[in-house]
C-alpha cells in the first residue's frame, strides 16, 4: 500500500511538471495593450514607463520600444484617415503627440544613450514627477542646448514633412528608428524596472 502511494504521488510530480512553468508569463498581455488607453497613452509622449501600472511582470526596454511603435503607427493612421477626410485640425492632434515624443525622447536625462547616441534605457515616470500634462523636468530648459534644439527641430521638420507628403507609416517609423528612437539592441531584454 505504501508503495502504491509513493507511485500515486510520483505520477503526480510527472503530471505537474509537464503543465507550463510560468503561466503569468503566457497570459501576459503585450505592453502595447496594457498601456494604449486614454488613461496611460501619455507615457509614450513623455518616453517613460509606469513601473506602478505595469509592475514587475518582465516586462522590458525591447517591450517598451515595441509599445512605442504601434502606439506611434496607430496615431500617425488616425492623422493620415484624418488628412484623406479633409479635415486638417483632427489630423494635427495625433500629429502633435507624436511630436511631443521626438521632443521627449531628446529632453536632457529623459532616456539613457551611449557615447553613440542609442537609447540603453528608459526611466519610471515615477522619477520624472509621474503626471500626464506637464511633468517635472519639463519646467524649465535647464539643459536644454542649441544642438539638442537644433537635433529635435531636424527631427520634427522631417515628420512633419512626410505628414504633408501623406508618406507611410513605414517611412516615418525609419526616420524616428534612426533618429529619436535608435535603440541599442543588445539592452533589449534587459527589464524596464527603476534604476
Amino acid at each position: 500500500m505504501r508503495r502504491s502511494r509513493l507511485l500515486a504521488i510520483a505520477g503526480l510530480l510527472t503530471a505537474l511538471s509537464a503543465l507550463p512553468q510560468e503561466p503569468a508569463t503566457l497570459s501576459r498581455q503585450p505592453l502595447f495593450t496594457l498601456l494604449n488607453t486614454p488613461e496611460h497613452q501619455w507615457v509614450f509622449n513623455h518616453i517613460c514607463f509606469p513601473l506602478r501600472v505595469i509592475g514587475r511582470s518582465g516586462y522590458t526596454n525591447g517591450d517598451f520600444v515595441a509599445a512605442y511603435f504601434e502606439v506611434t503607427k496607430l496615431r500617425w493612421e488616425v492623422s493620415q484617415e484624418a488628412l484623406r477626410r479633409g479635415d486638417e485640425n483632427a489630423s494635427m492632434r495625433p500629429l502633435a503627440l507624436i511630436l511631443h515624443g521626438v521632443i521627449d525622447l531628446y529632453w536632457p536625462n529623459r532616456v539613457e544613450r551611449n557615447q553613440s547616441g542609442a537609447i540603453t534605457r528608459f526611466r519610471d515616470c515615477d522619477d520624472l514627477g509621474n503626471l500626464p500634462g506637464v511633468l517635472r523636468e519639463e519646467k524649465g530648459n535647464a539643459g536644454w542646448s542649441r544642438e539638442l534644439k537644433e537635433r529635435t527641430t531636424n527631427y520634427e521638420a522631417r515628420v512633419i514633412r512626410s505628414w504633408k507628403e501623406r508618406r507611410s507609416f513605414e517611412e516615418v517609423a525609419s526616420i524616428l528608428r534612426y533618429g529619436p528612437m535608435r535603440f541599442s539592441e543588445e539592452h533589449a531584454s534587459i527589464p524596464l524596472e527603476k534604476k
